[in-house]
């Protein structure tokens, strides 16, 4: 069919292409049980990994709490899990990485023991599953953002509320999941605090790392991506607007500097940095729906441009923007909004609700 049924307050979603070309997506949930889905894509036509009888995806999701609730073996009171789960990344191989929003504590809902893991899985199992084995210790804070990298996982810190801010990225050795991750203090070369998304240049020489204490994007030259500890130095940081949260690389081919996107939420506009000019090349905010979130980039090989399309967390509905030339990014704009608003629904108060919207 053309949809499937997950749990709600999904994070973000990644995609990974099978070997017989179809499209496998990824996505956790931060609902009861912080569910993990995987739903397979055949053009418009949605199934359920691991039940494509079915629409109702929930049925097959592993859950990242509940084995360590329940002490199955392998697990002891409330560890490992992960609660919240928000950011999923694929490796090219077919490894599929989870980070979480929120403390995994022993005994399960007190203050105590505080931890945080990073989950792996693999995306040709059918259904996903889950082992204590899968959870890899990062720290005492979560992790929010994540990019794949050829050695490396670079993960974002994000600052909970009362606590000493985190390590703006650590580093997860893919080779070896028992290595501690490496901690990067980017905050001692430029203050910034609660970090949001983080994204890779398509040759790994570049990092692109959004904060919102200030809203910038911090631009990172990478040295030695591959080395057993690689240096990593802050070159740049670019003003954002209001509320930036997630980012998304738009490919320019090889020789090219990159086009990030930034979906900057609490000012209703979506950013273009382009890395060749060192500087923000549009703010597209006319059109634009009610608290944009999340990205997905459409850029075929061969095509001058790319398509983007904006999940609008306010009114539910999904923002189209058109690039016609990648390499001018001023002319983006706003094409289409698809869906209908729920923000009567969310928001009764807003202007353009009446007595007679339903």
């Amino acid at each position: 069919g053309q949809f499937v049924h997950i749990a709600p307050f999904a994070g973000q979603m990644a995609a990974w292409m099978k070997e017989d070309g179809g499209v496998r997506l990824f996505t956790p949930s931060r609902a009861e049980k912080d569910m993990v889905f995987a739903v397979d894509a055949d053009g418009p036509q949605l199934t359920c990994v691991g039940d494509a009888t079915t629409r109702d995806c929930t049925s097959s999701a592993p859950s990242l709490t509940e084995p360590a609730v329940n002490g199955d073996e392998g697990y002891h009171e409330g560890k490992p899990r992960a609660p919240a789960p928000y950011a999923v990344a694929v490796d090219p191989g077919g490894t599929v990485y989870f980070t979480h929003l929120e403390w995994a504590t022993s005994p399960v809902d007190s203050d105590q023991d505080r931890e945080a893991f990073l989950v792996r899985m693999s995306a040709t199992e059918e259904p996903l599953s889950v082992s204590p084995d899968d959870f890899s210790l990062i720290g005492l804070v979560p992790a929010s953002g994540i990019a794949i990298g050829a050695t490396y996982a670079y993960l974002s810190g994000r600052w909970l509320v009362g606590e000493p801010a985190p390590p703006a990225i650590r580093l997860f050795d893919k080779r070896d999941p028992t290595r501690p991750v490496i901690p990067v203090h980017l905050e001692s070369e430029f203050r910034v605090g609660d970090m949001r998304d983080v994204v890779l240049s398509a040759d790994e020489t570049r990092l692109f790392l959004v904060s919102r204490f200030p809203d910038v994007l911090l631009i990172v030259e990478i040295a030695g991506r591959d080395a057993d500890l690689p240096a990593l130095t802050v070159v740049g940081a670019v003003p954002l607007p209001a509320g930036p949260t997630q980012a998304r690389l738009i490919p320019r081919g090889a020789g090219h500097r990159s086009l990030v996107a930034i979906a900057c939420t609490d000012s209703n506009s979506v950013a273009l940095y382009d890395d060749a000019a060192g500087q923000l090349a549009n703010v597209i905010a006319s059109g634009i729906g009610a608290q944009p979130f999340g990205i997905a980039v459409h850029a075929p090989p061969n095509a001058p441009g790319a398509r983007l399309f904006v999940s609008n967390f306010g009114d539910g509905r999904i923002s189209v923007i058109d690039i016609p030339d990648i390499h001018a990014p001023s002319d983006a704009r706003v094409v289409a909004l698809l869906g209908p608003s729920h923000r009567c629904v969310t928001d009764p108060s807003a202007l353009e609700c009446t007595g007679d919207t339903p």
